[in-house]
């Protein structure tokens, strides 16, 4: 009887645990695919910035809350 109710709690452990990892990478690629989204108007942004070729080489490549304090960052 143990046998069978340690099986089964292994199952349903494995179960939900390929659940919450399905989960998390549809989420991760959500994330990812609103990043590539914005990234090519962020570019821009940085382009047409007057701080000069400085901000212009941002390596590796800036996103989110960083990229926009750069941008709106007097010179």
């Amino acid at each position: 009887m143990l046998r069978v109710r340690a099986a089964s709690f292994f199952t349903g452990f494995a179960v939900a645990s390929g659940m919450a990892m399905y989960q998390v990478q549809k989420e991760v690629w959500s994330s990812h695919q609103t990043l590539s989204a914005q990234f090519p108007a962020a570019m821009s942004t940085l382009g047409q910035s007057s701080c000069g070729p400085a901000l212009q080489r941002s390596n590796p490549p800036l996103s989110g809350k960083l990229l926009s304090s750069i941008v709106n960052q007097e010179c």
